[in-house]
């Protein structure tokens, strides 16, 4: 009987286990055809945003066929585990082509950038259906239509980044509800209205760029939610700063230049922001005394205050801010208050190193100018202009020091004197304006203002200067404009000089300033920034940013980032990469120089380029395999 009752129960147990069996096999079955299922919708997805792509110059979704699993396709990857796709980035490749809403299928994307591309037509809608996405860039395309609310539903982004387009409409209030956000980027589009208020839900939002737009209205109060940079310049925007971004002390970036904003600044601003490293206000109806506490902010690298309303005195002690490259002030009512100390700040200038470019014409400041002005940044210093003030007492000699000075500006004041003669020392000077002032007596042989080789511009009118042009001025071979009118001098203009009018009339036709456009042009390709860009003022132009960059051998960070995308640095094998680039932008220098018989001729920049280019093409031939557009 027991063993009957045994039996029975090995019997039942092995049709258990059976059963269980069976249905495990087929639980696995059914995920193995989900997996599938899911593997084909993301292959599927990848095939029609392909067939959206009209024009591939590098050949780069060449691989998207069934040759290859698509987890091996360029630009993407997959997960371990499930083999679906998380990443798509297809930066920098040229593609021409648009969007296609399939990409809303691929749910377990975490990361789709395409930035620097030409994707037309608008973002799909469907994009907000990837909840685990995390980056969006979708930059420098020509994308229009407005942003998608449903970008909303992607509940775990952190980084969107939509500049540089053609968009249009509002930055959808239903952003708010995006928590986990760090940085919105939306400069350079046509986005109208007023920023939502919303944007104060964003708790983590550190960044916001939205320069270069149309939007209208006050800047939230929300904003002071933000944590790192404010980007809003070049719009429409009006009122006062908030109270709640001063209380950022994290920020380093408050850019509001060219709105219609104004009010004043609080007496505590650099206490309150110690970390701030670019204040760009400029263009904006800002009134009041410029904080002396920014002497505090000891970070502070770039102070862009021109075109305002600010008055007073200029307090602040720069002996702390070691790190400053820009001080632009112009078209303020400094000095207003009638202090007759006005240019003492600039003693405390002399530890700022780094100092690039000072501009404080059309104030009101008023005072001499210090001994210690030859103190200031020798190595850096290209370009100081103080004009438009009222400046009295005779030009210090030490400003013979600034040996790196390109551009000099103190017309339109109250010095007396004469013009000093270590003026002679400063030999890259090209442009010089001693107007409308009360300099006299004789322009000194010893001033060797033939020394100047490279002056194009000589503005010493409305003085009280008197006798004869000295014998130096026959070496200034390079001047394209002199003003010497309202004067005393007398006798004869040297032979160098006199052909400076047939110069001026267009008597002679060269080739210099088809070099010169080609130079200009060169640079333009080269770092992706137009001589118009932003970043030049003050003096500070295309032909100075790479002669600077070269200098201090940064160019891989002024170059444009698709000449730095993995396929053309492949074309360029190791290091030699940079070494082509610095050789294309020294071509680029050497023909947008200053002055047209400084430039390099167009046979020598044919043969230049030659050169250049069969060194690349015997390095490409080392390189087993090599070709213009590689596989990421």
């Amino acid at each position: 009987m027991v063993r009957f009752l045994i039996s029975i129960h090995v019997k039942i147990l092995s049709l258990v286990l059976l059963i269980l069996l069976v249905h495990a096999l087929d639980i696995a079955s059914t995920k193995s055809i989900r997996q599938k299922e899911a593997n084909d919708q993301d292959r599927v997805a990848l095939l029609e945003f392909k067939s959206k792509i009209l024009h591939d110059p590098c050949g780069i979704i060449n691989s998207w066929n069934d040759s290859i699993h698509f987890c091996r396709w360029n630009g993407i990857q997959c997960g371990h585990k499930r083999k679906r796709v998380t990443s798509m980035n297809l930066n920098d490749n040229g593609l021409v082509g648009y969007l296609s809403p399939s990409l809303g299928n691929l749910s377990f994307l975490r990361a789709l950038t395409l930035r620097n591309n030409t994707f037309r037509g608008e973002i799909p809608p469907q994009f907000g259906q990837l909840f685990r996405l995390q980056v969006l860039n979708l930059s420098r395309n020509s994308l229009e239509g407005k942003i998608p609310a449903s970008l909303s539903q992607c509940s775990n982004l952190v980084h969107l980044y939509l500049s540089t387009n053609m968009l249009v409409g509002r930055i959808p209030s239903e952003f708010g509800s995006l928590i986990n956000l760090e940085s919105l980027v939306t400069h350079k589009n046509n986005l109208t209205v007023v920023i939502p208020p919303s944007i104060g839900n964003l708790t983590s939002l550190s960044l916001i760029s939205a320069a270069e737009n149309h939007l209208e209205g006050n800047l939230p109060e929300a904003l002071g939610q933000l944590k790192r940079a404010i980007g809003l310049g070049e719009n429409k925007l009006s009122g006062v700063i908030p109270p709640s971004i001063f209380n950022l002390s994290q920020l380093k970036v408050l850019s509001v230049s060219a709105n219609q904003l104004n009010g004043s600044l609080p007496s505590e601003l650099g206490l309150m922001l110690p970390q701030l490293q670019y204040l760009q206000l400029s263009d904006n109806q800002f009134t009041g005394l410029l904080p002396a506490s920014l002497s505090n902010a000891s970070e502070l690298t770039w102070i862009d205050i021109g075109n305002n309303a600010f008055n007073g005195k200029i307090a602040i002690d720069f002996g702390g801010l070691k790190n400053l490259i820009l001080l632009a002030a112009s078209y303020n009512d400094f000095g207003s208050n009638g202090d007759v100390d006005g240019m003492n700040f600039l003693n405390t200038m002399t530890n700022c190193s780094n100092l690039v470019a000072v501009s404080l014409q059309d104030n009101q400041l008023k005072g001499i100018l210090p001994n210690n002005i030859g103190n200031l940044s020798s190595k850096f210093l290209y370009y100081l202009s103080l004009s438009g003030n009222l400046i009295y007492g005779e030009i210090p000699t030490t400003l013979g020091n600034l040996i790196n000075l390109e551009s000099l500006f103190l017309e339109s004041n109250q010095l007396t004197g004469t013009i000093p003669t270590t003026i002679g020392n400063l030999q890259k000077l090209k442009r010089l304006a001693f107007a409308d002032n009360k300099l006299s007596r004789k322009i000194p042989e010893a001033l060797e203002i033939g020394n100047l080789k490279n002056l194009a511009e000589l503005d010493i009118s409305a003085n009280r200067l008197s006798g004869e042009l000295p014998e130096t001025f026959d070496g200034c071979r390079s001047i394209e404009s002199l003003s010497l009118a309202d004067n005393f001098l007398e006798g004869s203009i040297p032979k160098s000089l006199s052909s400076l009018r047939e110069y001026g009339l267009g008597a002679e036709i060269s080739t210099c300033g088809d070099v010169y456009s080609f130079g200009i042009l060169l640079l333009e390709m080269m770092t992706g920034k137009r001589p118009t860009h932003d970043l030049f003022i003050e003096g500070l132009d295309l032909h100075r940013f790479v002669d600077m960059a070269i200098h201090h051998r940064v160019i891989m960070d002024i170059v444009d980032p698709i000449l730095l995308h993995r396929e053309h640095k492949a074309a360029v094998p190791g290091s030699k990469l940079e070494d082509c680039l610095i050789s294309l932008l020294k071509v680029g220098l050497a023909c947008s120089k200053d002055l047209p018989q400084d430039r390099m001729n167009m046979a020598d920049v044919v043969s230049t380029l030659n050169s250049i280019r069969d060194t690349v093409n015997m390095d490409q031939e080392r390189e087993t395999g090599s070709n213009a557009c590689r596989n990421p």
